[in-house]
C-alpha cells in the first residue's frame, strides 16, 4: 500500500518530498510513497504551500513537504512501537530503530513492517 502526498488538490507529482532538505526522485509516476521512511526516524516535518513553494521548480508548485530525520545518536538508544487491531480493515505495524557512537562515528538504522487485514465495507462513514 502507498502513502502518496498531495498538497492544495495539486496531486502528488505536483508536490516535492524532500528528505533532510533533499530532493527524493519518485519511481512510478514520478510520486514518492512516503511509506519508505520509517516513523520512528523522523524527527518534524515541515510544509510549505502556497507561491513561496515555487522556488524549489515546477515539482513543488502544490507545495514542499520537508521531512526532517532524528539526529543520530550519540551514546547507544533503541525504540520499538507495536501498533495493532482487529476486525475489517485492521491494521498490525512494528517499527524499530537502533544507534549508537563509535568515536567520531555515528549510525542509525530502523526497520518498519506494516499489515492490514483487508478493506473497509463500511461506506457510511
Amino acid at each position: 500500500r502507498s502513502n502518496e502526498v498531495s498538497i492544495r488538490g495539486m496531486g502528488s507529482g505536483h508536490t516535492l518530498i524532500l528528505l533532510d532538505g533533499r530532493r527524493i526522485s519518485g519511481s512510478y509516476n514520478a510520486t514518492v510513497d512516503v511509506n519508505q521512511i520509517p516513523i520512528v526516524l523522523v524527527d518534524r516535518i515541515e510544509i510549505v504551500r502556497g507561491p513561496s513553494s515555487a522556488i524549489y521548480g515546477s515539482e513543488a508548485t502544490g507545495g514542499v513537504v520537508n521531512i526532517i530525520t532524528r539526529a543520530a545518536a550519540r551514546q547507544p538508544e533503541a525504540e520499538i512501537e507495536v501498533q495493532g487491531g482487529v476486525g475489517q480493515a485492521a491494521e498490525q505495524s512494528i517499527q524499530a530503530m537502533a544507534g549508537s557512537a563509535f568515536g567520531p562515528l555515528r549510525s542509525t538504522i530502523a526497520v518498519s513492517h506494516a499489515k492490514q487485514d483487508g478493506y473497509d465495507t463500511d461506506i457510511s462513514t
